[in-house]
């Protein structure tokens, strides 16, 4: 456990700041004048955003020392457990406003979008730009919680086949790409999606939020 736990204090020291990284360096490609296409907007934070696919939470070399592997006679339980577990969490509107998780983050691109749209039609007005900035602030900070939100709700089959996983930092994408993943779990791919619109979506509230903050 205590292995477990080094392992992600050094991925949050690693990588904090990843995300302002991103979307600081999509800031500096677009003029503060220039009025934002969705598709174009989205193409640059698809350039930069990580891919879930060949992003390594731990590295290569370290895997064999902290990733535990499920033996044998148990991989066909635990795939079903998983599998369970991970239904639910995906499916189930287990969000403080009754939606799902893919569902919410659908709703702050929406949400987000409208935002700075209307920031760019009067980009002067300092009052009404700290309630922008307030709101979008709120929506990243709800997704910064998706590591610990899912991990809470598959905690009983980490437990049950001690995988020794805790809510965290980047903790979904290690359950995702070590435990998900590796074993072939079913819903894997809509797991895989919901953290990539994940990291979509806070980078680009963040670009908002940096672009606004230029004007208060």
């Amino acid at each position: 456990m205590k292995k477990i736990i080094l392992i992600f204090i050094i991925i949050i020291i690693t990588l904090s700041g990843n995300y302002r990284a991103y979307a600081k360096e999509l800031s500096n490609k677009i003029d503060n004048t220039q009025v934002i296409n969705d598709k174009n907007l989205n193409s640059l934070i698809l350039n930069k955003v990580r891919d879930i696919d060949t992003y390594e939470p731990v590295p290569k070399y370290l895997q064999d020392r902290y990733i535990k592997n499920i033996p044998e006679n148990l991989i066909t339980n635990y795939q079903i457990d998983m599998a369970n577990a991970l239904k639910h969490t995906l499916k189930n509107k287990i969000t403080y406003n009754n939606k799902t998780l893919k569902q919410m983050l659908l709703d702050f691109n929406k949400e987000s979008d409208n935002i700075y749209q209307q920031y760019l039609k009067n980009k002067n007005n300092k009052k009404q730009n700290k309630i922008y900035l307030k709101n979008l602030e709120e929506m990243n900070g709800t997704i910064s919680l998706y590591p610990n939100v899912i991990i809470e709700e598959i905690q009983p089959v980490i437990d049950k086949y001690d995988l020794g996983i805790e809510p965290g930092s980047e903790s979904d994408i290690f359950l995702y790409k070590y435990y998900i993943e590796k074993y072939g779990i079913k819903y894997a791919k809509e797991l895989k999606e919901l953290l990539q619109l994940k990291e979509n979506t806070f980078t680009k509230i963040y670009f908002y939020q940096l672009k606004i903050s230029e004007k208060i």
